[in-house]
């Protein structure tokens, strides 16, 4: 994706949420019973699919530091199992996520790697996962759908 129309995604995405926090200038949480920041997300470049369906409320401030909350600690199936913590925490550029905390990856059937960093920046329908051991890319279009979160004690069970 060209950087100006990231730029541009980026202002936008800024100003739509400037409006809806109102004129308040310091971060707001808000509740997310409407999926809204699977809204966000695309305005950023990334896939709305991202986050599972269980986020409860979310902040984002005007650095873009933001931090999510799920209903519940769980996992998520992509082609890899997904763990993620209550509490999700990073900072969202245009096409990335750095900082990232609170999503693991599970590798070699038992062994959980932390997602450090996300990028989409390079506009060839990839996403960037970084645990800082090691990258993997996987196409864009496995996070395009919002996925279930089971509870860490369903996930346990089915294994």
């Amino acid at each position: 994706m060209p950087t100006t129309t990231c730029h541009h995604l980026l202002l936008f995405a800024l100003l739509i949420f400037v409006l809806h926090l109102g004129a308040s200038m310091k971060p707001a949480t808000r509740s997310d019973p409407n999926g809204e920041v699977h809204g966000l997300l695309p305005a950023f470049g990334l896939p709305k699919g991202l986050l599972p369906d269980n986020v409860v409320r979310y902040s984002v401030s005007d650095d873009g530091k933001f931090k999510v909350k799920l209903s519940e600690p769980c996992y998520a199936q992509f082609s890899e199992l997904v763990s993620f913590d209550k509490t999700i925490e990073g900072k969202i550029t245009c096409g990335a996520v750095s900082d990232l905390s609170g999503i693991k990856v599970k590798k070699f059937f038992v062994l959980w790697f932390p997602i450090v960093r996300v990028d989409a920046g390079n506009g060839d329908g990839t996403i960037l996962f970084d645990t800082g051991t090691f990258s993997e890319t996987h196409p864009a279009s496995e996070f395009q759908d919002i996925r279930p979160c089971k509870s860490m004690d369903a996930a346990a069970a089915d294994e």
